[in-house]
Parts: C-alpha cells; structure tokens; sequence
C-alpha cells in the first residue's frame, strides 16, 4: 500500500505544475486529475510525463475533468450521444497508457436521473469492457449527488458486474453523504482498487489527514486486513488546507501508520 497525493489538491494551478508540486515534495505516488481537454495531447501530457519522469512519480489512476458532464454523456436517455462520448473517453485510455496508469475514475449518473440500474450497470460495463482493450481498470467512485453515492446501489452494481466491478472509495463522499465506512466496507471491501483519503473534524468533512479525529489508524487497519494492496491517495479541495506543506505532513503521518 502506498500513500500519494492528487494533483486536484493543487487545483487551479495547472496540471503539469501540480505534479511538479508534488515532485517537490518528495512524494512518488499520484492520481492525476486532467483539467482540460488540451492536457490529453502533446504539448502539455508530454511536459506532464517528462516531470513525473524526472521525479520518480508513479501515476497510477487518471481522473477526468468531464466526471460532471458524464450524466449527459453516458446516462441519458439519448444513448446515440453514448457512442460518441465512449470514443471520447478512449483518449483518457490513451493517456493512461502514456503515463503508466491503470485506473479510470467514473462518477456516473446523478442521483435525480430516472435511469433504471440496470441500463446503468449495462452500460457502465461497456465503458469497463472498452476500458480492458487498453489495460485501463475503469472504476466507480462514490460521489455525493450521484446514483453512486449510495453504498446500495453499488452493492447492486456489484451483483450485476460481477467481478467486474472496480471501487475508488472516498471517504469525503462518504462523510458528504452520511453514510459511514462499515456501510461500504462490509460488502464492497474486496472490490476497492484506489482509495480517496482525508480526514474530518465535526462539520468540517474534508481536512489533511492528522489534522482532524477520523480515527484513519483503524480504517487503514481494515484495508491491511482485507488484503489490499491499492493506492491511499490523498484528494483535498484547496480550501481544505492553506500550505503546502501541511499535504507533506499529511503523506508523512499516513506513511507511519501503514
């Protein structure tokens, strides 16, 4: 298990300079959250992987910048638009290749939407399916908002997909959503391939890890137990932290207790 920092803890600074944030730091492990299409192409995914080169950083899981938009793209009832939107997300395939990483993270359709949870599953599959032809794991993330949200409709999903099913587990989301880790962890522990980690201290539900009282030692007890062997990717909003340097605490007091 290795702990890492997203470059979405950077956000707005550009990408490319994130990770160079992040190199700074000495941290070897991200996720990297692509803010613009552009950032898919040469010039910039090119300086993107001559930086986490130079650094030592492994980029294993690729977050898109349209997880907003992924509602209409896939989910709606116009599922020509569908077709068109797959081909798009081959170029997040593509990168992910480019840098060396393994997972996609979906958020899915929203929780309003009238979608049945099986057209859902269904077509989630074909993103996964398309996924595997570039040796790309396309995962679900628990997202406040979205149909995924929910710790049950994802156990359904898992039913449906079988082994299939892949699982980024944010503990924001979670907390946004107010449901706890045993909710999740009972029956989807085992499915988990990347990890989205912070910490929490009352209403405030997204902090650096060691700077709130979610008790972190036990939560990464119960995935030591279970087996896993994932990423802990720190995920913060840039409001959740003034400086820097507290995110390098933050991987240190994480690394001392796995």
């Amino acid at each position: 298990m290795n702990i890492g920092v997203s470059s979405a803890c950077f956000y707005p600074l550009e990408t490319e300079k994130s990770i160079e944030e992040i190199g700074k730091l000495g941290i070897k492990t991200s996720e990297i959250f692509f803010n613009s299409p552009m950032e898919l192409k040469s010039p910039i995914l090119d300086e993107i992987i001559k930086i986490k080169d130079y650094y030592g950083i492994i980029i294993n899981s690729v977050h898109p910048c349209t997880s907003s938009c992924e509602p209409f793209f896939f989910f709606s009832d116009y599922k020509r638009r569908f077709e068109d939107m797959l081909d798009f997300y081959k170029k997040y395939m593509e990168s992910c290749n480019k840098l060396g990483s393994e997972i996609l993270v979906i958020h899915g359709a929203r929780d309003h939407m009238k979608i049945e949870q099986e057209d859902y599953f269904e077509r989630f599959s074909r993103i996964y399916e398309e996924g595997k032809k570039y040796g790309v794991t396309v995962a679900q993330e628990n997202v406040f908002g979205h149909m995924s949200g929910d710790p049950e409709f994802l156990k359904n999903m898992k039913n449906y997909m079988k082994d299939d099913f892949k699982f980024v587990f944010d503990l924001k989301q979670m907390r946004r959503c107010d449901f706890s880790e045993k909710d999740f962890l009972d029956e989807l522990i085992d499915n988990i391939v990347n990890v989205h980690i912070s910490d929490s201290l009352g209403d405030q539900k997204c902090l650096p890890p060691g700077e709130g009282n979610y008790d972190l030692k036990k939560f990464i007890g119960l995935l030591k137990d279970s087996g896993y062997n994932g990423n802990c990717v720190i995920e913060l909003y840039r409001s959740n932290y003034k400086d820097y340097s507290q995110l390098k605490k933050s991987y240190e007091y994480l690394s001392k207790l796995i």
